[in-house]
């Protein structure tokens, strides 16, 4: 189906964009959705936290 919209000759550079694009959009989202992410606690709320301090 897609080489009915894309040129076969193109299909490489399709798929590097789509890559590119969709590595772009991930970054994005993670850059503006750090505030709403879950955060490490650290080991001061970990059972026994104190024994793996090094």
């Amino acid at each position: 189906m897609i080489y009915y919209l894309i040129s076969p000759n193109y299909i490489n550079v399709v798929t590097f964009v789509s890559i590119l694009f969709a590595f772009a959009l991930t970054c994005f989202a993670i850059y503006m959705g750090k505030n709403i992410l879950p955060r490490d606690g650290g080991r001061a709320y970990a059972i026994n936290g104190s024994k793996s301090v090094g």
